[in-house]
């Protein structure tokens, strides 16, 4: 079994998860997040725009929580227009006497 180092440089025994040093797609993940000798006030940014986009998806989400609100209050007011003129029309041709 050789073990070659990635350019992540985590150690992969070649089945393609990292062996039991973990996975390498994580560690490319966490070393975007922080860097590793690199500008330390990068971290800082990463979370002011995790911050930034909190905001901006609870904004969203209120939006869009709003019109999936009103669009299931339309569906119930057409269904229950539907439904009672369905009951109206059935009782009306059985009221009917031939």
């Amino acid at each position: 079994m050789t073990r070659s180092t990635a350019s992540t440089g985590v150690p992969s025994d070649g089945s393609g998860t990292g062996g039991a040093r973990g996975s390498a797609s994580l560690a490319c993940v966490v070393g975007t997040i922080v860097p590793i000798g690199g500008d330390k006030m990068a971290v800082f940014h990463h979370i002011a725009v995790i911050g930034f986009l909190t905001w901006a998806m609870g904004a969203m989400q209120l939006v869009a929580g709003f019109g999936w609100t009103a669009f299931h209050i339309l569906i119930i007011l057409l269904q229950a227009f539907i439904f009672m003129m369905l009951t109206i029309v059935y009782l009306s041709m059985a009221a009917e006497s031939h």
